[in-house]
């Protein structure tokens, strides 16, 4: 320790006390001790880069000053889990002045910023020191992929005209923000989807849903619906079909004919034309007079009843005739068929012969079992055929189509 005195003259003066050189200079004054403080030491951390994507690394670095050669500890420590020093403690060995790390990052869903605390422990000149720094490091998402399309599908692949469907587009991963916008089309020319022009995928969902809507259509139409995205196109095939059609009651319970277009024509072999009757809840009676070789009550279209020229109307959307039939004492035969406008009238016509009881049965032949008749032309759809010289009463009623 030193001692200086003033400027008037001195005289020096050199002793060991206690085991520690001390010198003195005299003057005549009172000697002082000017005071002694521990070094001042600082540190900066910095990161390159200061801003990674997830995923990727950084170095650190850390720069230490006042540490006049003494070794130093230093901990890092980051502010969430996102990153990860490495090591998290990094050792200044003695007359260095720096330090490096490594920090890992993981995956985030957003930009998130971190902030890594570095903290030193020194003895400098027998004095414990501590010091700190913090840095700022920004974690960036990783840049996803260009969504493409994976597939367009109809949840039906075929539909009654008039009523709606639905369709899924799906995309190859998760939509990205404010969502991917997949173009609709058809090659619909006529008219039969109301279809949307587009449908968009919420952000972060893989597929959205859109309704298809159809009319009431004549005939079967087989649509393709096209779905664009970006560069990536899927099709789906919709087949809409014609609703199927309602039960068609040629003659009702009550022996009434179907409106619109129809005749009941009543015969012999002799001429005889007035043995039917309607009867009300027991339809209609048909009295086939005695003495005669045959006799038919037919369900004729109206029009020109000329052989090649009589109408004809498709029933070929209906799969089954039904009727209902009773004798007046039981055992009555009786033969039921039909004919298309083409058919000759010699009996050639496929027909069913039935032998019936006193009671009301209900009897029932596809279409097809008629198969000398085009069911797309019929001109004769429903007829009674009577044959021999012994008369008999047979009541029918309740003559429909059955899809």
């Amino acid at each position: 320790m030193t001692y200086h005195l003033n400027s008037a003259g001195c005289a020096l003066a050199a002793a060991a006390i206690a085991g520690t050189a001390l010198t003195f200079v005299s003057c005549g004054g009172t000697a002082t001790s000017p005071s002694s403080s521990p070094p001042s030491i600082s540190l900066t951390l910095s990161l390159n880069p200061s801003t990674v994507v997830a995923g990727g690394n950084t170095q650190g670095t850390i720069t230490v000053t006042g540490l006049q050669g003494a070794a130093a500890t230093i901990n890092i420590a980051a502010s969430s889990a996102q990153a990860t020093p490495a090591p998290a403690t990094v050792a200044i060995q003695a007359g260095a002045t720096s330090a490096t790390f490594t920090v890992t990052t993981s995956t985030v869903s957003a930009t998130t910023t971190i902030t890594l605390t570095a903290t030193l422990t020194a003895t400098v000149s027998g004095t414990n020191q501590t010091a700190s720094q913090t840095a700022t490091l920004t974690i960036t998402p990783q840049a996803q992929p260009p969504v493409s399309l994976s597939s367009c599908s109809m949840n039906l692949a075929s539909v009654e005209g008039g009523k709606s469907t639905q369709g899924t587009v799906t995309l190859s991963g998760a939509a990205p923000a404010g969502g991917a916008v997949v173009q609709l089309s058809s090659n619909d020319t006529n008219n039969v989807l109301t279809l949307p022009t587009s449908v968009t995928v919420a952000a972060s969902s893989s597929s959205a849903t859109f309704t298809v809507g159809t009319r009431e259509v004549g005939g079967a139409f087989q649509i393709t619906i096209t779905c664009l995205l970006g560069g990536s196109s899927a099709n789906a095939i919709l087949s809409v079909q014609p609703a199927p059609p309602q039960e068609f009651v040629l003659i009702d319970s009550a022996g009434n004919l179907a409106p619109g277009g129809f005749d009941i024509f009543v015969n012999t072999d002799r001429g005889l034309t007035n043995w039917l009757t309607r009867t009300g809840s027991e339809g209609l009676q048909c009295a086939y007079p005695s003495g005669q070789q045959f006799g038919f009550v037919a369900v004729v279209l109206q029009g020109d009843t000329t052989p090649g020229r009589r109408p004809g109307k498709d029933m070929s959307a209906y799969k089954r005739v039904q009727f209902q039939l009773r004798g007046a004492v039981g055992g009555e035969i009786v033969d039921v068929g039909m004919k298309d406008n083409t058919n000759a009238d010699d009996g050639n016509e496929v027909k069913k012969r039935l032998t019936l009881t006193s009671s009301w049965q209900t009897f029932s032949f596809a279409l097809s079992d008629f198969s000398r008749s085009d069911v797309k032309r019929l001109y004769v759809l429903f007829e009674l055929v009577f044959e021999g010289a012994q008369g008999r009463a047979v009541f029918f009623r309740d003559v429909r189509y059955v899809p």
